[in-house]
């Protein structure tokens, strides 16, 4: 489930439903979109513009409009500005991965039925019109870690996707040739369930800003959260640690000096 200026978006049983973000409502999402369609798990949003998601039935890219019963299909047609490339539609490829990176854009690994690996890089997730997003698209060796990766997690602030392979974390740095390397190696057993990259700012009190890149692992029905500081896109050495009981399927931030006052 994601919150973008637009709606309240849930993907569940590859459907997804919504609640509009500016009307009053119950909270309860109601039935989903109609349509024949089978979500990808990954869907992503960047103001201003609608949460944009990958339909595996048709191979394609479309944006959920909380006012549209159904999903709003993009035209291959790029905006202005860019030359778009390659088409969104019928791309008769599976979506690997696809998440918000710097800038606000998006980065889409995708795996063609003919087993080649392409990366679409700076998707411009936050653009308001429903033409293609795509800026560039790269074809990548197949046999490099990251097209085999257990989960991916880009970072924030430069063009470097995290992933992990087993237990151990691996940094791809985009512009480097798609350089790998190994990051941290997990103790055996301990098998990654989330990672995120998660930053936090605050400009009236700076000694509480972060940037970490989060990962949990579980073994043996308790879960851990490392909290990586990073550098220069490398992790660092004596992460904090967070322990408990049960499997971490994601991780947020909320700030306790902050509050709701309600009249």
């Amino acid at each position: 489930m994601i919150e973008s200026n637009t709606c309240f978006c849930l993907i569940n049983n590859n459907r997804v439903h919504t609640i509009t973000a500016n009307s009053s409502n119950s909270g309860r999402f109601g039935v989903a979109k109609t349509g024949n369609y089978k979500l990808s798990p990954y869907i992503v949003n960047a103001y201003p513009a609608n949460p944009l998601v990958y339909d595996e039935n048709s191979n394609s890219f479309c944006r959920v409009v909380p006012s549209n019963t159904e999903l709003v299909n993009l035209s291959d047609e790029g905006p202005v500005d860019t030359i778009a490339l390659p088409s969104v539609n019928n791309l008769d490829a599976d979506l690997l991965f696809m998440g918000i990176g710097a800038n606000k854009n998006a980065w889409a690994l995708m795996k063609k039925k003919n087993a080649n690996i392409y990366i679409l890089q700076n998707l411009q997730a936050g653009r308001r019109d429903f033409k293609n997003p795509t800026n560039t698209c790269d074809t990548i060796d197949s046999n490099l870690k990251i097209c085999h990766a257990d989960s991916w997690a880009p970072n924030l602030d430069n063009d470097i996707i995290y992933f992990s392979e087993g237990n151990s974390i691996y940094s791809c740095n985009v512009n480097a040739y798609y350089q790998e390397r190994e990051q941290v190696v997990f103790p055996a057993g301990e098998e990654v369930t989330h990672m995120r990259h998660l930053k936090y700012s605050d400009a009236t009190n700076p000694e509480n800003n972060f940037s970490y890149l989060v990962v949990a692992t579980y073994l043996n029905g308790k879960y851990k959260v490392y909290l990586y500081n990073i550098q220069a896109g490398n992790l660092q050495n004596l992460p904090q640690i967070l322990e408990g009981e049960g499997k971490v399927g994601g991780v947020v931030y909320i700030n306790n000096n902050l509050y709701t006052k309600i009249d």
